[in-house]
């Protein structure tokens, strides 16, 4: 089967590999893993009332070898995304402070 799309999440619901065209040139072929491997990066999330992010970081690198390191705030799309799907409780009281971590 052959499938064209730009939604990332068709492309990991129904294959296994991928080819990426970008200006009619071929840029990638080969499976999600790989790309996953070469390209992918480990994303933690934290609540800053939880956890610090010296904890936090002080935790992977006990498991995992940090070669680079960003912190950000989520963007609010992904925490309005997070509520209407239902996997953030709204409260009525002060925002929740959350910081992504990728590694």
């Amino acid at each position: 089967m052959l499938l064209t799309t730009h939604d990332m999440a068709d492309i990991e619901k129904t294959c296994n590999r991928m080819i990426i065209i970008d200006w009619g040139q071929m840029v990638y072929d080969g499976q999600l893993e790989t790309i996953r491997q070469q390209y992918g990066r480990i994303r933690f999330q934290f609540h800053k009332d939880q956890m610090s992010a010296s904890q936090l970081i002080a935790r992977i690198s006990e498991q995992e070898e940090i070669a680079d390191l960003t912190i950000e705030e989520p963007e609010i799309e992904s925490i309005i995304k997070e509520i209407y799907e239902g996997s953030a409780a709204v409260r009525e009281t002060a925002p929740t402070d959350r910081i992504q971590v990728s590694v």
